[in-house]
């Protein structure tokens, strides 16, 4: 899918006119109704193609991605018909100023940084080699103390795991930040490593 700014500007107007000129009320609906935890993170949730989640008191739906040298990132608040969009011609996360465009326009202050629920102590059941066999092909987990490296040796990139809440980790890969999540059963070892490009499965 090929689009300007000005589309998905328009796309959002469309999503949160009443009526919408695009989509029955029930399509909105089931689009912005959360019908799937992510794992890890408390409260962000996906409807039907876009994420759903409060932002500093704000409900917001929102969809961002990526390729090889450009990133998208729209963000709805449909309570208040406003939406914000930016398109990058690199990898750089484009959500980060569409955020601070919303901070600006609602005069939202920061907020305290919630407990992450960061437990340590589990990490090493995070540890190993997992493979994704389409892509990116291996991915080692190493621990060094209290630090956790994420590398993907075929693509010679290395970055450390930035813990956000549980399961939930931010990493850096050639400039770009790269959200990744494990993936487990209670008391056992990670199985997946998920990131919005792949999944790993555990090797050993």
């Amino acid at each position: 899918l090929y689009a300007t700014a000005n589309d998905y500007a328009h796309f959002a107007e469309a999503f949160m006119a009443e009526p919408s000129p695009l989509l029955s009320t029930a399509s909105i609906n089931a689009m912005s109704m959360q019908h799937v935890l992510t794992h890890g993170r408390p409260g962000l949730g996906y409807g039907l193609g876009l994420a759903t989640y409060n932002y500093k008191g704000l409900k917001v739906v929102a969809h961002n991605g990526e390729l090889i040298g450009g990133a998208s990132c729209v963000v709805m608040v449909p309570g208040e018909r406003f939406a914000a969009v930016v398109l990058l011609n690199h990898v750089q996360d484009p959500c980060a100023a569409v955020w601070k465009i919303i901070d600006l326009f609602f005069h939202l202050e920061d907020e305290p940084a919630p407990d992450a629920g960061v437990d340590p102590s589990t990490w090493d059941d995070l540890v190993g080699t997992y493979v994704d066999p389409i892509l990116f092909g291996t991915m080692e987990v190493t621990r060094s103390g209290e630090t956790l490296d994420s590398s993907l040796p075929a693509q010679n990139v290395r970055g450390t795991l930035t813990p956000v809440e549980g399961d939930f980790f931010t990493t850096v890969f050639n400039g770009s930040n790269v959200e990744v999540g494990f993936w487990r059963e209670p008391g056992q070892p990670a199985r997946y490593v998920v990131t919005r490009a792949a999944v790993f499965e555990r090797q050993q």
